[in-house]
């Protein structure tokens, strides 16, 4: 018996699951965006970073210049620029408030914090129950 799986099936495979979780699809060339060479949402960023960092008072102009920060990283060097931006994606960083005397805010653009209820949601079982940490 001979299992095929390839990189079309497993994609298939990986958008059904975050389907199940609620998680939109859409094809490349149905988002929304005013040119192909624009590769970050601006409003969905925007909408994001507003509602994430609310209650730590995120100003406009600072969602702008974080917004500025990604979309300026230079393309003559694109593998840095990639390698800047998968750092910021998967770890977070530190950004440098407009007010001084307020404490910087640690941007993640990931929100992880509901994830250890999710996951515990999707692979909890009766017969196997996850540990808590």
């Amino acid at each position: 018996m001979h299992l095929s799986f390839s990189e079309a099936k497993l994609e298939q495979a990986i958008i059904e699951l975050l389907q199940d979780q609620g998680y939109q699809h859409l094809i490349g060339d149905n988002v929304p965006r005013s040119s192909l060479d624009q590769v970050i949402i601006e409003d969905d960023l925007r909408h994001y970073l507003a509602a994430r960092y609310q209650a730590d008072g995120i100003t406009e102009e600072e969602i702008q210049r974080l917004i500025k920060q990604f979309t300026t990283l230079p393309a003559s060097d694109l593998y840095e620029s990639n390698k800047t931006f998968c750092a910021w994606l998967a770890n977070g960083f530190l950004f440098k408030r407009d007010d001084r005397q307020q404490k910087d805010l640690y941007i993640e653009l990931l929100d992880t914090r509901h994830l250890p209820a999710a996951l515990r949601e999707l692979f909890d079982t009766e017969d196997v129950p996850l540990q808590q940490a």
